[in-house]
């Protein structure tokens, strides 16, 4: 980037933006906005930008009136911004620049405009900023959504299959903590630390692997208010339901050894797939329909 220094303050008529140095300062925060995650990092930069101008009394004011001007015409002003802005114009600094000149009083009226502007305009950079932050955010979860869709369906096929294996295969000691509980969450929260710590190694892996899924579930549920689509929403919900049903269950084996809660487990755990391969398939028709 350069410092700004090319632009002399150079003006064809007595509007703001009717001067090469003003014309530079609002494309340069223009090109900023895109860009900057606040408002004040964007004026941070673009003040670094000008910074050769700023030094110079005679291009400074250029600055401070193109730069809020700038600002209020894409609804972020801040208040220093404004501030400097007004002192030129209260102080006669810019007008100064104007005394000889045809377009004295055409500036003066201008300049006038702009502190009624300028005044009337609230500050709203940093609630507009995060007004466009979060629509941004949205976007890019919305635009992630089909891989943390897809990343659950493997997981829970995965949670599933070890499922079934442990059941058939990994023989559950009939007294381990948390076994035949008189309080059921007590006691399923004993056998699942229980089964983490001490169960054999596939067993193991199917509870941390349950418990993480169940987290990661429930979490894209509740992120599901920013998906603009009641389908794919409902659809996260009732597959995280599904998930946490099937945990239940999961914890209810391990708690009783009955190996019906397994069956019922995984039952549930195919219900989940079914759900998130539905999501899945409706993001993608989305998808494709956007790019046609």
């Amino acid at each position: 980037m350069q410092d700004g220094r090319g632009a002399r303050g150079v003006a064809w008529g007595p509007e703001i933006f009717a001067d090469d140095l003003a014309s530079h300062v609002r494309l340069q925060w223009r090109h900023l906005v895109a860009r900057h995650p606040s408002p004040e990092s964007a004026t941070d930069e673009i003040l670094s930008f000008f910074a050769g101008a700023l030094n110079d009394p005679h291009r400074r004011t250029i600055v401070w009136l193109a730069l809020a001007m700038a600002q209020s015409q894409t609804g972020q002003v801040l208040p220093s911004v404004r501030q400097r802005a007004l002192e030129a114009i209260d102080s006669g600094a810019d007008l100064d620049r104007w005394e000889g000149s045809p377009y004295r009083a055409e500036r003066a009226q201008v300049l006038s405009e702009v502190k009624e502007v300028l005044t009337s305009v609230p500050s709203a950079a940093s609630a507009t900023w995060a007004s466009r932050s979060a629509e941004e955010s949205t976007s890019s979860f919305v635009a992630m959504l089909p891989s943390f869709v897809l990343g659950a369906l493997v997981l829970v096929l995965a949670e599933s299959a070890l499922g079934v294996a442990s059941a058939l295969y990994v023989r559950i000691p009939r007294r381990h903590p948390g076994a035949d509980p008189t309080n059921y969450l007590g006691g399923s929260f004993q056998s699942v630390v229980w089964t983490i710590s001490h169960g054999a190694v596939a067993l193991a892996v199917h509870a941390s692997l349950g418990v993480a899924l169940i987290v990661a579930t429930l979490a894209l549920a509740l992120l599901s208010y920013r998906v603009r689509r009641r389908s794919v929403a409902s659809g996260l919900v009732v597959a995280a339901l599904l998930v946490l049903a099937a945990g239940f269950n999961g914890a209810s084996f391990l708690d009783f050894g009955q190996r019906a809660d397994a069956l019922l487990m995984v039952v549930l755990g195919m219900g989940a797939v079914i759900a998130y391969a539905t999501v899945l398939a409706l993001l993608i028709g989305q998808r494709s329909t956007n790019e046609h």
